[in-house]
C-alpha cells in the first residue's frame, strides 16, 4: 500500500486537539496531514459533527466523505 494518510485529532477541548496537532507539526514537518477538531461549534466543551467531518474531509486532501 502506498499514498499518504490523515490524521484527525478529536477532542472535547479545541485547545488540546490544536496544541497535540502543533506538536505533531513540529516533530513530523510540516508535510503531515494533520487536522484537529475540538470542541463544540460554539467553542465551548464538547464535539461537533460538522467540525469532525470537516476535519476529515481536509485531512483526506478534500475528498468528498461518503
Amino acid at each position: 500500500m502506498t499514498g499518504s494518510v490523515g490524521i484527525v485529532l478529536v477532542s472535547h477541548s479545541a485547545e488540546l486537539a490544536a496544541g497535540l496537532r502543533e506538536l505533531l507539526l513540529q516533530v513530523g514537518g510540516q508535510s503531515l496531514a494533520v487536522e484537529a477538531a475540538g470542541g463544540t461549534d460554539e467553542g465551548g466543551i464538547g464535539t461537533s459533527y460538522d467540525l469532525v467531518r470537516a476535519a476529515i474531509e481536509k485531512a483526506d486532501g478534500e475528498r468528498a466523505c461518503s
